[in-house]
């Protein structure tokens, strides 16, 4: 059997709301957000959103596969 790896990298974005909370997106993922109390737990939220939804994981593929072939 032959097994394939690939590394994605994701960047994450904070930002401190007026209330005090952080706010967390993954750049790279549109629509994936969550907040948390400081930025570890916003880091860990927005972390566990990502891993809810499988699709973004194809968008992303697909994103590369399109910056790949226009390099």
């Amino acid at each position: 059997m032959k097994v394939l790896t690939e590394k994605i990298e994701f960047t994450i974005e904070y930002e401190l709301d007026v209330d005090g909370w952080y706010c967390a997106s993954i750049k790279e993922v549109p629509g994936c957000h969550s907040q948390g109390f400081n930025l570890h737990s916003a880091r860990e939220n927005v972390l566990e959103a990502l891993t809810l939804f499988p699709e973004w994981f194809e968008g992303l593929t697909d994103a590369k596969k399109e910056n790949t072939e226009k390099a």
